[in-house]
């Protein structure tokens, strides 16, 4: 089966995709054969398949999620939301009734039927990045309104679609006094910078991670060098991740071009951290901890409440800035290194002395 990759998503699909509206019971429909045939393409290389909830009022959601249970990783599932819903509350809950119709914790598109927009930015930026005035998302935040319309040679050179009014300036050249449509994408572009942390994750596109995904890990890790620090084990370890799409997130982190894509958006003032009413004060306020190995009372999740409650702070990774490794059974790599730089170790009995636990 001939594959290709669905847009810059890095997402590997077959050329042939099934879309699954034939369950919807628009015509005459066979539960049992509709399924033996999805299942006989999969086994076949095809892995790319388009549902929807309205078809059948959900049903072509249950019945594909029967198929791909037991090979999910194997499969590209699209589903969609109805071109109406627009409220973020209302996104959630058919993202998560799909979720569940699907016996899924990931969807790897999530469409919008027909959705309504002014401005067509998809096209604008297929438009930017064919002109070669971007390369990634980053690239966005240092455009200007020359770069779609301007006066050049006593001529107006425009992008197509893009233009403006003119008037004849003291000089007699001519001069741009109104670029609407410049305008208007420049302001969504500068809107955009105040998006909430978990949508700027959710649009780099990492693979498995949809908007419900990229919140979970923003509840986790409040700000972008704390989920940078993270390692594919911490990660596994937020509700609704587990190590498939743990995997995947550091893959993207770790690869230099996406973290310098990253840093460009920092720079540009995008927001990378997520508003919060701040950490609890305790005895552990301003302390940064890092855990390895497998300690004898408590789990990692437990360990994470218990420092962030008393006022610490859990990163994935060892560096200078860490005050203390919290060591159990079989620690890793993160003991060695903590080791060199000096970071003090401690176990599960004085990580609770200093939390003010006994």
């Amino acid at each position: 089966m001939e594959m290709t990759e669905l847009g810059r998503t890095g997402i590997r699909v077959s050329r042939l995709c099934i879309g699954c509206w034939q369950a919807a019971g628009w015509e005459t429909s066979d539960d049992e054969r509709f399924m033996r045939t999805l299942a006989h393409a999969l086994d076949r290389g095809l892995n790319f398949l388009d549902t929807a909830p309205a078809y059948g009022r959900g049903h072509s959601e249950e019945l594909v999620g029967k198929v791909i249970a037991g090979r999910r990783e194997k499969v590209v599932v699209a589903t969609k939301l109805s071109a109406s819903t627009t409220k973020p509350e209302k996104v959630r809950e058919g993202l998560e009734n799909s979720l569940r119709r699907l016996g899924t914790d990931y969807i790897d598109l999530y469409q919008q039927h027909w959705p309504q927009r002014e401005e067509k930015m998809e096209e604008t930026v297929a438009l930017l990045h064919d002109q070669g005035l971007i390369e990634n998302v980053a690239d966005l935040y240092a455009l200007r309104r020359e770069h779609f319309v301007r006066v050049e040679g006593g001529r107006v050179v425009a992008l197509p679609g893009f233009g403006g009014k003119t008037r004849k300036g003291a000089d007699g050249e001519p001069e741009i006094v109104e670029a609407k449509r410049a305008d208007k994408v420049l302001a969504a572009i500068e809107a955009s910078k105040r998006r909430p942390f978990a949508a700027v994750l959710y649009a780099l596109g990492i693979r498995h991670v949809g908007a419900v995904t990229a919140q979970a890990l923003v509840a986790r890790y409040p700000d972008i060098d704390a989920l940078l620090a993270a390692g594919a084990d911490d990660l596994a370890e937020v509700p609704g991740v587990g190590p498939v799409v743990a995997e995947a997130v550091e893959q993207y982190l770790g690869e230099e071009h996406n973290r310098e894509t990253i840093e460009k958006l920092r720079a540009a003032g995008v927001t990378l951290e997520e508003a919060s009413p701040g950490r609890p004060e305790g005895p552990l306020s301003g302390s940064t901890f890092v855990l390895t190995g497998k300690l004898p009372g408590l789990t990692r999740g437990q360990v994470r409440e218990l420092i962030e409650a008393a006022g610490g702070r859990v990163v994935g990774s060892v560096s200078g800035s860490t005050d203390y490794v919290v060591v159990g059974e079989d620690p890793g790599s993160k003991l060695e290194r903590a080791q060199a730089l000096g970071v003090r170790v401690i176990d599960e009995g004085r990580l609770r002395e200093l939390a003010g636990g006994g």
